[in-house]
């Protein structure tokens, strides 16, 4: 903050507060990803929104510690064009 040059009673505001509480959500799936000892495997569901906006939902599937099948959304690319391979791998990577 001080960096930024932003006071210091930025962080008392509620808008402060759900900014970082949206960041923390965002980390909370990369974290769990990385505490897996065992293989994650990812699939990829496409579909076409009713506005025609073509779109990928990226999910990893693993094991938690104890053994129980887990399922995280990643992300959920638009892609251009048609659901071919070329187009998901582009959204992807």
């Amino acid at each position: 903050m001080a960096y930024a040059n932003i006071s210091f009673r930025q962080v008392e505001l509620p808008q402060f507060h759900e900014l970082l509480q949206e960041a923390y959500a965002r980390l909370a799936p990369l974290e769990q990803l990385q505490e897996v000892e065992g293989h994650i495997h990812f699939t990829f569901d496409l579909w076409t929104a009713g506005n025609l906006l073509n779109l990928n939902g990226v999910f990893a599937h693993f094991l938690d510690p104890i053994g129980k099948k887990k399922k995280i959304l990643l992300s959920i690319p638009s892609i251009n064009g048609r659901h071919m391979g070329e187009a998901i791998a582009d959204g992807v990577v």
